[in-house]
């Protein structure tokens, strides 16, 4: 239980961490334009990060919440992402029931969008701010962010700065490790691992100084990253101790008349696994669509647990918030006969 949650924790720190240098840089290697057109224009924000949690997988919604805790995206974009995700179910729901399955992210997806758009509105009104306070990024501290240049050149190799060679080692080792890992069915995950690692080694390489020290070594690297891989391991720890010691299907079984809320609830959990209980019983015509969708709607898989070591607060704040959309929309389904 320990090695395969200590595995998943370090891909999904790995994934984030690697989202966070390279989003950065090539924010910053287009003088800041790439990023500013999710932020000017926020409908394309939220249509973005929708469709990056409707890909199957949580690696689409781990990309979302990079770009969040960067500055570069809203809360309502991550809610966005959130809702449209169906985690490591969408595999199953694809090769269970293919064409409603695609009917179900159609509809995520487009919920997504609109409910992204209402929570940043909701956030403006009661006056919070929508972005993260992120140092660097859009909301930078350090200075005139357009006096920064990144232009590569292997040349800053020359200067033997230290803790450079010592992250460059350390990043292609875990960059290699990759290789040895079993991912099953899903090697594109590992190709796309492999392909954003080689990325920051080549940043991390030929970026000037001042950047990798100040952008990435000391604030992504010092900052993020062993908050992101304790917060991940120790939920991922609890979960599976937690999934293992108590049988929620058939809790759930033996509670059939409550299945609407308890589908709702067992969302909440970070989790893939609880949630194959409700599209195996949709295949089986069990439970209705509404149920499934409740479900399909609140739950995130692992995609919102990075967000937990950046603030616990926001990460809450967006689960209730997506709780009570959920059990609005997902009641109305239900009244329907659906």
């Amino acid at each position: 239980m320990l090695f395969h949650s200590l595995r998943d924790a370090f891909v999904i720190t790995f994934f984030v961490i690697n989202m966070m240098i390279v989003a950065e840089y090539l924010n910053l290697l287009s003088e800041r334009r790439l990023f500013s057109l999710l932020k000017d224009k926020s409908l394309l924000s939220y249509v973005f990060s929708s469709f990056l949690g409707a890909l199957p997988g949580c690696l689409g919604p781990f990309a979302v919440v990079s770009l969040y805790m960067h500055g570069f995206l809203s809360f309502g974009a991550v809610m966005a992402s959130m809702i449209a995700t169906s985690g490591d179910e969408s595999y199953l729901m694809l090769s269970l029931f293919p064409v409603k399955a695609i009917y179900l992210f159609l509809i995520l997806f487009i919920t997504g969008v609109f409910f992204g758009w209402l929570s940043d509105k909701l956030l403006k009104v009661f006056g919070f701010g929508i972005y993260s306070m992120s140092r660097c990024g859009f909301n930078c501290e350090c200075g005139n962010p357009h006096s920064v240049s990144v232009r590569p050149s292997f040349s800053v190799l020359r200067k033997g700065n230290l803790k450079r060679y010592v992250i460059l080692l350390i990043l292609l080792f875990f960059t290699l490790s990759l290789l040895y890992l079993d991912f099953g069915d899903e090697g594109w995950m590992k190709l796309t691992l492999i392909a954003i690692g080689a990325f920051s080694l080549f940043i991390l390489a030929t970026a000037p100084d001042h950047y990798v020290e100040h952008n990435i070594i000391d604030h992504v690297i010092f900052k993020h990253s062993w908050r992101i891989l304790l917060w991940v391991f120790g939920s991922l720890v609890l979960l599976e101790f937690l999934v293992e010691s108590w049988n929620i299907a058939s809790f759930i079984e033996r509670h059939g008349g409550i299945m609407f809320p308890l589908s709702a609830l067992v969302g909440l959990i970070p989790e893939s696994g609880p949630h194959i209980f409700f599209t195996l019983g949709y295949a089986r015509g069990v439970i209705p669509f509404s149920v499934l969708f409740l479900n399909s709607f609140v739950q995130d898989g692992h995609g919102l647990l990075p967000l937990f070591s950046h603030s616990f607060k926001i990460a809450l704040l967006l689960k209730l918030l997506k709780l009570f959309y959920g059990l609005v929309l997902g009641g109305v389904l239900y009244l329907l006969g659906f």
